[in-house]
């Protein structure tokens, strides 16, 4: 016996969706990001990595992202990554999950700042190849840092 088809059911907010912020969406070509973003400075080349950074982007609820870079690895675009106030977490999930879905992964923790423990959130979104962290509170315990990335991980590259 075959299962019953329920029509009109939508596919996961995040099926075959690339993962970006904004206008930006992992794998785009850098010459592609450039004339959508005028205001951004690029660094020369490191290799063959390109390391972008953009001003402050509005998050909703008055929040702006600080820090934000975009890394492009031979012309594509590898990593986007951002920190914003804790107290953006909830709009930044609100954003997330409105585009990408619910998180496929939430693991729940500790982190002492100054002699205080503080609970931390890490949610994870996947989606083929990509990757999304947000990370809340960062060390400092000011801030919380979001970080989409091509490949089984959002972390940072190591530093050289």
């Amino acid at each position: 016996m075959t299962p019953p088809v329920i029509p009109n059911l939508p596919p996961p907010a995040h099926a075959g969706r690339a993962f970006g912020f904004e206008t930006a969406s992992l794998g785009e070509a850098l010459a592609d990001w450039r004339a959508q973003s005028p205001s951004a400075r690029c660094a020369p080349p490191v290799g063959r990595v390109v390391v972008c950074t953009a001003p402050p982007t509005p998050l909703g609820g008055g929040y702006l992202t600080q820090d934000l870079t975009y890394q492009f690895v031979d012309g594509r675009l590898s990593r986007i990554a951002f920190r914003a106030s804790v107290d953006a977490f909830s709009w930044l999930r609100a954003r997330l999950d409105q585009r990408f879905g619910p998180p496929g992964k939430v693991v729940r923790d500790d982190l002492v700042v100054e002699q205080i423990d503080l609970p931390r959130v890490r949610d994870t979104w996947r989606n083929g190849r990509s990757t999304i962290e947000l990370d809340d509170p960062e060390r400092d315990g000011a801030t919380l840092r979001v970080t989409y990335a091509l490949g089984a991980t959002a972390k940072a590259p190591p530093a050289s």
